[in-house]
């Protein structure tokens, strides 16, 4: 009898933790939160999921490669 509440909470576990990651995985594609999936391509030109973007300001870059310096040691700690 305690089985089925138990799997019933497990299964909702699940789908809950499953929607949260894919929150997050959503939240990194954002430009000034995912600033390393920027790249720059052989003409300079920078592309963020293959889309032309306007060059980022002095200030800009800098809050990118802040976040870029804090964020990947966590990401790849995490992953």
């Amino acid at each position: 009898m305690i089985l089925v509440p138990a799997l019933i909470s497990l299964g909702l576990g699940i789908i809950i933790s499953l929607i949260i990651m894919l929150m997050g995985h959503l939240l990194l594609m954002i430009p000034p939160i995912g600033g390393w999936a920027i790249h720059v391509t052989s003409g300079g030109q920078e592309r963020f999921m293959g889309q032309r973007q306007e060059k980022p300001t002095a200030a800009g870059e800098v809050v990118l490669r802040e976040m870029d310096r804090k964020v990947r040691p966590a990401l790849a700690a995490a992953v």
